[in-house]
């Protein structure tokens, strides 16, 4: 059966995706007891959370149709991250692609931190519609990075941030790096892959796996050149 997560139930959460590990990442962030942000749970040890229209559902592909129809159910939500059981049952109203999850190569190095204002303009002059608006990305990611869940890096030509990128999650175990980003006229020089490598480095003197999850096959391939290894697949999926 499908209930509402209590902390109790989320200390125990033991991720076997990323989704999982995503899911875990909100929690210590968050705690769970925020109505934006609510937490399930089976019987079968299957977990799922939404944030911003997205769930993120880590289950036992023996509950995968039961998790399916709850999800559909559910009219917040827009998106679906999850793995390819749930991702199948889930097929007929929801459109996934696959997205390849990487572990990073190991590497040594530090991180400047910018302030977040100008991390989300590089973001946005790089990314553009595809960003929330200012106050909910900087809502969320305070609240992370003072909760030690998160960081942020930069690099500077002169006093003008050109690159920028993002721990957004870490648990015990791993950190996701995302929103990596260089301004057209700065790109080429390297800055991307430095404060990827860093970023990386941190994480992996803290005991956790650096992953990130590209979302083109030329950020996929991009980082594959760098050393990056394929360790799990994320399918992520939109309402149809």
């Amino acid at each position: 059966m499908i209930r509402k997560a209590t902390a109790a139930d989320m200390t125990a959460l033991c991720p076997r995706s990323t989704a999982g590990h995503k899911i875990h990442g909100l929690f210590l962030a968050y705690g769970a007891d925020y109505d934006f942000l609510p937490f399930w749970t089976d019987d079968n040890g299957g977990f799922a959370a939404c944030l911003s229209g997205c769930v993120m559902a880590d289950v036992s592909a023996t509950a995968a149709d039961e998790w399916a129809c709850f999800i559909q159910m559910l009219p917040q939500a827009a998106q679906v991250e999850t793995d390819a059981a749930l991702a199948a049952a889930l097929g007929e109203n929801y459109a996934f692609t696959p997205r390849p999850v990487l572990q990073l190569p190991k590497s040594a190095g530090d991180a400047v931190t910018p302030p977040l204002s100008e991390v989300y303009a590089v973001e946005q002059a790089v990314f553009g519609a595809a960003m929330p608006p200012f106050a909910e990305w900087y809502t969320d990611m305070s609240h992370r990075l003072r909760h030690g869940c998160g960081k942020a890096a930069g690099i500077y030509e002169g006093d003008t941030l050109v690159s920028a990128a993002l721990v957004t999650l870490t648990t015990d175990k791993v950190g996701i790096v995302g929103g990596v980003a260089t301004l057209p006229q700065s790109r080429g020089k390297g800055y991307a892959r430095a404060l990827v490598s860093a970023l990386a480095g941190d994480l992996q003197r803290a005991g956790k796996q650096a992953l990130i999850i590209p979302k083109t096959p030329a950020a996929d391939a991009l980082y594959r050149r760098w050393g990056a290894v394929e360790t799990d697949t994320l399918f992520c999926g939109e309402r149809v």
